[in-house]
């Protein structure tokens, strides 16, 4: 029994599966009694016997490697005597040669060899006229060969006797004829046309029934014939022919007009119809990934060229049908189907080139070896036993290795043409769309800001404070349109549209805010007509509030509309500094897609920019490879583009061996001495913070983010101008009432010199020393005392506050054109007012100073030397008022445009000129109150 244990566990080598055999082994000798002590005793005699065979066979291996070890050094040794004995053998060869010169080799010896030479040459020439008799014998028989094997089915023998006959043409061209060469290449065209007709049919129901192995066998005889292409054809006529029937099937109601009355339950659009067809394309390509890479040499290339035939085959095209349902969806619809066919494309797309990758690979694994090296027999053998030894690798096995995994770094960087040429296909039929996004997002924005526009106000009852409450609403519909068209830019366009998206929000912004604030003025002029009196239920009337100002239902219900509506502008500053952050942030994500993420991009030129950037795999993996190439190979990709990004991101130059540092776009380090420290384009001290050292560094501060919406901020300061210069005019309205009679006040024309007091015949005549104010300046003055109640009921709204730069007639300088191209009006921001309620107090009085000075007083028709002396006494009385809320009034101050101050400069000049004599007032020539003096000389008369 041992011995024959023996003999099975010897046979453990030729078995394949290791638990039939050992139930073999133990099933031997035993009977149908089933004992488990004898078979637990036969379980331990194998157990040992295995034990003994695996320490033997270990042994043997230990030997075996320590053999290799011993014989390794001699190696060196060998191959050095293998190479001293090639130089000995070289030195022998060249030495015989020199002994068989010419000069050596008698006359004899000669003529043998010439002789030996012509029969040589003799033999040559006859082997060749010998093929040239074959070649013209099978010709002869060609024909009738081919057919007879055609009939047999014979198509490999028909093929390769096809091919041998091609390759016998090029025998005959010096030996035939032109006419002969054409008889014999029409006879070899027709026997293949012969050929692929007897192969068609049975091509197809091969290619349909996804045999891969008759299909692999037709593509060899179809190359030996010289038709690949032919078979590319057939091939991929059947495998695309599911597909072009479904898509040629489908009914569409945004594209054919006959569809549009079909039933909702029938209904279906473009968009849902290519989700569905591309994910069966993409089962079908996937499909394909197998079949192609053991059918072709090229499988990326085959597959290519199916995926194009496909959409080369469509009928409707995929452009026609897209055009159809954007004409049929219109402005307001066409973009969202656009969005939705294009993901679905890029779905198709990215499940395409994951497929490409794996061909790639596999490809890749291939070809990968070394031409002409060829791994050992034993090789594949050995290669599963691991080595207990040695965990050094070889040089060649290292070498192996690392270009493995260079090939796995690199599959997705190393996408040849072959993988992408079928993405014009896809992709092209929407660049027209993407290149015209600037006009259909504008397109859609319009439709969508008109909705939330009123075109009239046909109610009695929609006054203009609640227009402005509802303006909130609409703004905020606004900037949700906003953050939507920036999404659609993204996916339509992967933001290379986003200059055109930047004018598109700006016009849309600025026509916004120009509507609704012209909507609100007309609702509260419509409703003005339509109250009388009251407080209209805004809260307590002037005289609750003690004012000595008169204003009427209509004023309290402006000065509401004009907070609301800075409340509105307020928000909407927020709002768009919000919107231009996600742009900026967008934008960067652009420019790593455009650039790759070290933002090393050349600067823009002219035609398309760094597409190489791409193409060396730094793109995110949401985005399509395939679409983001089209995109960047088209006019999207434009210098106007690559200016915006490089106003927003800075590329990182790497300048070795200097001091400056830099980050992207936020800060820039220059090199100071003490003496001439520098911040942006002033001089500094060099005390200024901490004394600069010689080669220390200076910091600047980070620079301000840029304005990628400029039109859009310019309409929001307009729209806050023009709001708070009528919250200006409003709470200045009963001001401005009573400056529209001062000057028709009988003071003015009055000629006496003095006044009479009591009456009768025997009146007294009092000399006048001085004159009282007028009525209407007591009533002016007195409104203008009572203007700080009306602001204590207002002082907790945050939107007086708001943008004191722009308040008109305020004490800021409004920024010029010049301030603005200066270098350091970025880093000075203008001040402002610490308390809003001062400065909106200075600027209505300011606004009344000015509306007395350059509306009021031109347009007093008669002034009489009293009536001038009433006149400065008015203006006189009014000084000390206007000195309470810091308004001075007197004569030398500069005259500026640019300054609020202009306008109590003008009172002062005005008091001056009132209280110059005739003779001084008339040779008052060529000076600075000139204007002033020729308005006061009419109204005298002179």
């Amino acid at each position: 029994m041992a011995s024959t244990m023996v003999v099975a566990v010897a046979s453990l080598d030729d078995a394949d599966d290791v638990a039939s055999w050992i139930n073999s082994i133990l099933d031997e000798g035993l009977d149908e009694s089933n004992d488990l002590g004898l078979l637990d005793a036969r379980v331990g005699q194998l157990v040992s016997l295995v034990q003994v065979a695996s320490h033997d066979a270990s042994a043997q291996l230990e030997q075996t490697i320590e053999q290799v070890s011993r014989a390794v050094p001699r190696l060196t040794y060998d191959l050095q005597f293998m190479r001293d004995s090639a130089m000995s053998l070289h030195s022998s060869l060249h030495a015989v040669q020199t002994q068989s010169t010419p000069a050596s080799v008698d006359i004899s010896t000669a003529e043998a060899l010439d002789r030996l030479s012509l029969l040589h040459t003799v033999k040559g020439r006859m082997e060749a006229v010998r093929d040239v008799l074959r070649e013209a014998e099978s010709w002869s028989t060609l024909e009738s060969e081919v057919v007879a094997l055609l009939q047999e089915s014979a198509y490999d023998r028909a093929a390769e006797r096809l091919a041998d006959a091609r390759r016998s043409m090029s025998v005959f061209q010096s030996t035939s004829s032109s006419p002969e060469q054409e008889t014999r290449r029409a006879l070899i065209v027709s026997l293949q046309n012969q050929l692929e007709a007897a192969l068609s049919a049975a091509l197809v129901s091969a290619v349909t029934a996804g045999d891969v192995a008759a299909c692999r066998r037709f593509y060899t005889i179809f190359n030996n014939i010289e038709r690949a292409p032919e078979f590319r054809n057939y091939y991929n006529g059947a495998r695309r022919a599911r597909l072009v029937d479904s898509w040629a099937a489908a009914r569409l109601q945004d594209c054919d007009p006959n569809e549009a009355s079909l039933e909702l339950s029938s209904a279906q659009k473009l968009s849902e119809f290519l989700v569905r067809w591309l994910a069966d394309f993409l089962q079908l390509v996937n499909a394909e990934c197998t079949s192609v890479a053991q059918i072709f040499p090229d499988p990326q290339l085959s597959l290519s060229n199916l995926i194009q035939s496909v959409f080369d085959s469509l009928a409707p095209s995929l452009t026609q049908r897209l055009s159809s349902s954007a004409d049929h969806h219109g402005p307001q619809n066409a973009i969202t189907e656009l969005i939705n066919s294009y993901r679905a494309a890029e779905d198709f797309a990215r499940g395409t080139e994951r497929a490409m990758e794996k061909l790639h690979f596999s490809s890749a694994l291939v070809t990968s070896p070394t031409p002409g090296h060829t791994l050992p027999a034993t090789e594949e053998g050995h290669s599963r036993r691991p080595s207990r030894h040695s965990k050094r690798m070889s040089l060649s096995m290292r070498s192996n290795v690392a270009k493995s995994i260079s090939i796995l770094g690199n599959v997705a960087q190393q996408m040849n043409a072959a993988a992408t040429q079928w993405a014009p296909a896809l992709f092209e039929p929407f660049m027209p769309f993407q290149s015209d996004y600037a006009a259909l997002e504008a397109r859609l924005l319009s439709i969508q800001l008109s909705s939330s526009i009123p075109a009239s106000h046909s109610s009695r009852d929609d006054r203009g404070d609640d227009a402005a409450r509802r303006l909130r609403t609409r703004l905020l519909d606004v900037f949700n349109s906003c953050d939507d068209a920036l999404s659609r830019c993204l996916s339509l366009t992967h933001g290379l549209a986003f200059p055109g998206l930047l004018r598109t929000l700006e016009n849309q912004f600025k026509t916004f805010l120009q509507a609704q604030l012209k909507v609100c003025l007309d609702a509260h002029n419509s409703s003005k007509t339509t109250l009388k009196g009251g407080n209209g239920g805004g809260g307590m009337s002037g005289e609750e509030l003690g004012l000595q100002l008169d204003y009427t239902d209509s004023d309290w219900r402006a000065l509401r509309m004009a907070l609301h509506l800075l409340q509105t502008a307020q928000d909407a500053d927020g709002r768009l500094a919000a919107l231009e952050s996600r742009l900026r942030g967008e934008l960067t994500g652009v420019a790593t897609n455009l650039r790759g993420p070290q933002l090393t991009g050349a600067a823009p030129g002219h035609g398309h920019h760094n597409a190489a950037g791409f193409q060396a795999g730094q793109l995110p993996t949401t985005v399509p490879a395939a679409a983001m190439q089209l995109l960047i190979s088209s006019t999207l990709n434009s210098a106007e583009l690559h200016t915006l990004i490089d106003s927003v991101v800075e590329p990182l130059p790497a300048v070795p061996g200097t001091a400056s540092l830099q980050t992207p776009a936020t800060a820039s380090l220059t090199i100071s001495t003490p003496a001439t420290a520098t911040f942006g384009s002033t001089p500094m001290s060099p005390n200024f913070g901490r004394k600069a050292l010689p080669g220390t560094t200076i910091i600047t501060p980070p620079k301000p983010p840029p304005v990628l919406l400029p039109v859009a901020k310019a309409s929001l300061v307009t729209f806050t101008r023009d709001t708070q210069s009528f919250l200006q005019r409003t709470i200045a309205s009963p001001l401005l009432a009573h400056l529209s009679t001062y000057p028709s006040q009988a003071a003015f024309g009055e000629s006496g010199t003095s006044l009479t007091a009591g009456g009768g015949a025997a009146g007294i005549h009092i000399p006048s020393f001085g004159h009282s104010p007028t009525p209407v300046m007591q009533r002016i003055a007195d409104g203008i005392l009572s203007l700080p109640q009306l602001f204590q009921v207002q002082e907790a709204d945050d939107a007086l506050g708001y943008s004191l730069s722009t308040l008109p007639h305020g004490l800021v300088r409004q920024t010029t054109q010049a301030d603005a191209a200066s270098p350091n009006s970025a880093l000075e921001p203008p001040e402002e007012e610490d308390d809003p309620t001062t400065a909106w107090l200075a600027s209505i009085v300011r606004f009344t100073i000015a509306h007395l000075t350059r509306v009021t007083l031109p347009a007093i028709p008669r002034l009489s030397s009293s009536g001038a002396k009433q006149l400065a006494d008015d203006l006189e009385f009014l000084a000390p008022v206007l000195q309470t809320f810091g308004v001075e009034v007197g004569v030398g101050l500069p005259v500026d445009p640019s300054l609020a101050a202009a306008a109590e400069t003008d009172l002062g000049l005005w008091r001056e000129v009132l209280e110059m004599d005739e003779r001084a007032l008339r040779g008052e020539e060529g000076m600075q109150v000139e204007h002033i003096s020729k308005l006061v000389r009419k109204m005298r008369g002179w």
